[in-house]
């Protein structure tokens, strides 16, 4: 029995909400980023925006395709809940990233 081997790149994007994970995980990184050159708090919300919109343009398909495999339809006003949820944790995690390094440098 032979068994195939995954790519690197599949190992870490093959799990379900893989691009949600990362996009949070981008957003701490970026929020520190903001903390070392004192970017003001507009940057924050604009880069945790950005963030939470590439997080859902990764998980498009999933979100968009039903548990049959066909597209869903009228979900506009779910993708629009879920931009909104996301944008909430993202700036919050951008602004977590702030704090963490303002916090060290004191």
């Amino acid at each position: 029995m032979t068994t195939q081997r995954q790519s690197p790149v599949a190992k870490f994007t093959g799990f379900p909400a893989a691009g949600i994970a990362y996009g949070l995980v981008v957003a701490l990184a970026l929020g520190f980023g903001c903390g070392l050159v004192h970017a003001p708090f507009l940057a924050v919300v604009v880069l945790g925006l950005i963030v939470a919109g590439g997080s859902l343009w990764a998980e498009r398909d999933a979100l968009t395709l039903g548990p049959n495999g066909q597209r869903r339809t009228n979900i506009r006003l779910q993708l629009a809940a879920a931009y909104v949820f996301m944008a909430i944790v993202a700036i919050g995690l951008v602004s977590l990233g702030y704090f963490l390094r303002t916090a060290m440098r004191h």
